[in-house]
């Protein structure tokens, strides 16, 4: 199941604010910049979509299957994100490749 880990992003920015020395109302955005990070839900998402890719071009036939269920399963529910692989759909769905074919491998 996705999460979006506000809990876990609240502490890596009071550490990254902590680190620079500067108050807690400091804006988010700068903090980021002037540490050179993302948040941590942005790095989760570009991995998330990395792992996608690499499912979508290995050749193992256990990974095959085994993202063949998730894509079953995301295609039974109706719940928002259920699954990392739904995220996936929901986000390509968002971005406007519903219609490019992308969308048919989820």
């Amino acid at each position: 199941m996705y999460h979006k880990g506000a809990e876990l992003e609240k502490i890596h920015l009071n550490f990254l604010k902590n680190i620079l020395g500067v108050k807690k109302t400091t804006s988010n955005c700068l903090t980021y910049f002037e540490c050179g990070r993302l948040p941590l839900r942005i790095i989760r998402i570009i991995r998330m979509f990395k792992f996608w890719f690499r499912l979508l071009c290995t050749d193992n036939c256990i990974l095959k299957h085994s993202y063949q269920w998730f894509v079953d399963h995301v295609n039974e529910t109706n719940a928002r994100y259920t699954n990392w692989a739904n995220f996936i759909k929901i986000q390509l769905c968002d971005f406007g490749y519903l219609n490019y074919g992308i969308i048919k491998k989820i």
